[in-house]
């Protein structure tokens, strides 16, 4: 019996070098980085973060494209507003204004002695008389068009004093030439 125990305890202290033996040779490969089962992991691990990050880049993305989209909405709110308001504003000041000036006529007809004012609409003989003024410009312009302005024939230039005044008739010329004009 005790060369069965002395056998038992030498198959213990094989097997045990034996195993440590095996743990040490992965240890090995493990800090080496060839442990296959280490590299399946690894790989595992390395597919998860490459899909959190890809997950991460379009939340991302996302973000962005709605913080834009909010934006934009907030300045065409914003725009719509200031048209609103100015709109309001520009009715709002032709209704003040409207009203003063019923306010004025209702006071001039008040004042006024026969107590009331004559609203006539435009004169009609004015009206006719700009428009054949207007045809008469536009025929010109179009004889101008067509046959080009007339040649003017050879004239003296003006002196300089006369071109002055011109000007200063024209109240086209500063005003230091005007006040020396206006000393001679």
């Amino acid at each position: 019996m005790k060369k069965v125990e002395i056998e038992f305890a030498q198959l213990r202290d094989q097997f045990y070098r034996e195993q440590i033996g095996e743990l040490e040779k992965e240890v090995d490969m493990i800090n080496q980085g060839t442990h296959h089962e280490l590299i399946s992991r690894m790989k595992e691990i390395e597919q998860k973060k490459k899909r959190r990050l890809e997950i991460a880049e379009s939340r991302k993305r996302y973000q962005v494209i709605h913080c834009q989209k909010q934006y934009e909405e907030a300045e065409y709110m914003a725009e719509c507003e200031f048209m609103s308001d100015k709109f309001e504003t520009k009715r709002k000041k032709l209704d003040d204004m409207e009203s003063r000036k019923w306010q004025m006529i209702r006071e001039k007809n008040r004042l006024d002695v026969l107590g009331r004012i004559e609203c006539s609409g435009p004169d009609h003989n004015q009206l006719a008389h700009r428009k054949s003024k207007k045809l008469t410009n536009v025929a010109e312009l179009k004889y101008l068009q067509a046959y080009g302005f007339p040649a003017a024939s050879m004239l003296d230039s003006l002196d300089k004093s006369e071109i002055d005044e011109d000007l200063i008739l024209l109240g086209i010329a500063r005003e230091d030439e005007a006040q020396g004009m206006l000393n001679i």
